[in-house]
């Protein structure tokens, strides 16, 4: 105390005050200031910093059993203090002890307060008794001169209110604005003129949108950069008073421990599988024959020859080209959605009418549609050109795509403002969509695919029945894939048996890898090289390959 000056510490309790967030916190700083001398708690509560200890009892007072002890301290506080009337204004406590004097908070019956802080609140309340009822009378007084300062206002507003409403009536004038190609000569005003008057000439008229160029511009050209970026800082305040409420809130919810696990809930499964059921009877049934062991592959999986040949290529899988029905629909609606939003743009332009504004003569708007459409005319004419070539070939095309060109055709159309060239590019798609021979060549489309899917039945229905039976005959073999950890992707389609007793083997590493084959095996045309020690080591040899299915 004697090295650090009494201002430099008054700074440090002030700046200490300003951080201090957990209620330990605050009761450290309070300790510190009841421990120091007298003299400089006086000279505490004649600073500004005072208002930070009522802020602190407002807070506490908030919920007071979890607050006991930082109450009692700044009680224990005020009781040291000499504070002034001019200090209990500027540090707003003679308002809040007004408040706990007429809500009753440490007096009322359902809060159990303390036997200490009840004692310390009614010595606080003895000593400053004659403040308190002093501010209380002023404080009454500023309430009434307000209410009638508010009731004169009202009075007043009912009063010019009920005139203007007369004025109005009287007042009353439709006005209709005609459109711009219709009018013939311009006549421009200022804002404050009165009505009937000369006018503005076009010289005042060039000054005055020099004058007010900014202004205008707003008005004519409504800038979205700006709109989205409040819509973005609007939301981003949201954002924070959310995640500020989340902080806020406190957990309610009580942690519930799991139950141990004991021998009832163990329940033991069975082994009856629907599937070997149904094996079973397919075994019974269907699969009844019997054949050599020659006869039946080593592994499952696709057919090894005709999947590692070498000049083969890859299926591919054609979409349903777009019918000439569906097609006709949507440019239909695409082409009327352009003329609505057309129709709602010119109607938008009539009402946009912004006074003080020169309007520019026809001759000079005539112009520059022509240089717009010209401009337009090279940008689009390789757009329609593929769009008819599209059409003309729609079952090398998906809808899709002709839709997508159609809508971004007629955009550019509407943009310009010509309705007529939107009409005619309509006309001209329907009548290529309608010609006779696009229909017949679909007909013949249609035609070509049913033979192909007869001949392919029929080619089905012909089977060989050894063929036939070499299929049949590979449902008496464990399938390996099937307790693999790939799995088998096949299913109830494979053609080799899903037993879940059977424990099968786990799934080997390719020695070299086969893109064209399916199987996860090692193929039988790869030669390895073994020497002759591991071969007689080897199982297979010892035993022989027949021993490895003895269970079949």
């Amino acid at each position: 105390m004697d090295q650090i000056t009494s201002k430099e510490l008054m700074k440090k309790i002030n700046m200490q005050l300003k951080s201090a967030v957990t209620v330990y916190a605050k009761i450290q700083i309070v300790n510190y200031l009841l421990n120091s001398t007298p003299e400089f708690i006086d000279m505490f509560g004649q600073t500004g910093s005072m208002k930070m200890i009522t802020q602190y009892l407002k807070e506490a007072l908030k919920c007071i059993q979890a607050n006991e002890e930082l109450v009692d301290k700044i009680f224990m506080l005020l009781l040291k203090m000499n504070l002034n009337d001019e200090m209990l204004k500027e540090s707003e406590m003679g308002q809040l002890l007004i408040k706990i004097k007429d809500k009753r908070l440490l007096e009322d019956q359902r809060v159990s307060v303390n036997d200490q802080i009840l004692q310390k609140w009614l010595k606080i309340k003895a000593r400053y008794r004659s403040t308190l009822e002093e501010f209380k009378k002023n404080n009454n007084q500023k309430d009434k001169y307000e209410e009638r300062k508010k009731k004169v206002k009202r009075n007043l507003s009912s009063s010019s209110n009920e005139s203007s409403n007369k004025k109005k009536k009287n007042k009353k004038k439709n006005v209709r604005f005609a459109r711009d190609d219709i009018l013939m000569n311009y006549k421009f005003f200022k804002r404050d003129d009165e009505p009937n008057q000369r006018g503005m000439s076009i010289e005042e008229v060039v000054a005055f949108q020099k004058q007010y160029a900014g202004e205008l511009r707003r008005l004519h050209q409504i800038n979205g950069y700006d709109i989205k970026h409040r819509e973005s800082m609007m939301e981003g305040q949201e954002h924070k008073l959310q995640l500020d409420n989340i902080q806020q809130m406190i957990e309610q919810i009580p942690f519930i421990k799991p139950l141990k696990l004991r021998q009832t809930f163990l329940i033991p499964y069975d082994t009856n599988f629907k599937e070997t059921q149904k094996q079973q009877m397919r075994t019974e049934s269907k699969m009844s024959a019997f054949y050599n062991r020659d006869q039946i592959p080593d592994q499952p999986g696709y057919n090894e020859i005709s999947n590692t040949q070498g000049g083969m290529q890859f299926k591919i899988i054609h979409l349903d080209p777009p019918k000439r029905e569906d097609l006709m629909f949507m440019v239909q609606i695409i082409c009327d959605r352009g003329f609505t939003e057309l129709e709602e743009k010119h109607k938008n332009a009539n009402k946009k009418q912004i006074k003080g504004i020169l309007k520019k003569p026809q001759e000079e708007q005539s112009k520059q549609k022509d240089v717009m459409l010209n401009q337009a005319k090279q940008d689009l004419q390789p757009k329609m050109q593929q769009l008819v070539q599209m059409v003309e070939q729609k079952q090398n095309h998906s809808q899709e795509s002709i839709l997508t060109l159609l809508h971004d055709i007629i955009q550019k159309l509407k943009e310009i403002g010509e309705e007529q060239y939107i009409k005619n590019f309509k006309s001209f798609l329907e009548t290529k969509l309608n010609d006779k021979q696009s229909i017949i060549t679909e007909q013949e489309r249609i035609k070509s695919q049913q033979e192909q899917q007869r001949t392919r039945i029929e080619q089905l229905q012909s089977i060989n029945p050894i063929q036939a039976q070499r299929l049949r005959a590979y449902k008496t073999k464990h399938c390996h894939n099937f307790h693999s950890p790939i799995g088998c992707t096949r299913g109830d389609n494979c053609n080799f048996i899903h037993d879940s007793r059977y424990p099968g083997r786990p799934a080997p590493i390719l020695q070299q890898p086969n893109f064209l084959n399916k199987t996860l095996y090692p193929q039988p045309f790869m030669q390895l090289n073994i020497p002759p020690l591991l071969q007689q080591l080897n199982p297979a040899f010892l035993l022989g390959r027949l021993n490895k299915y003895d269970s079949l």
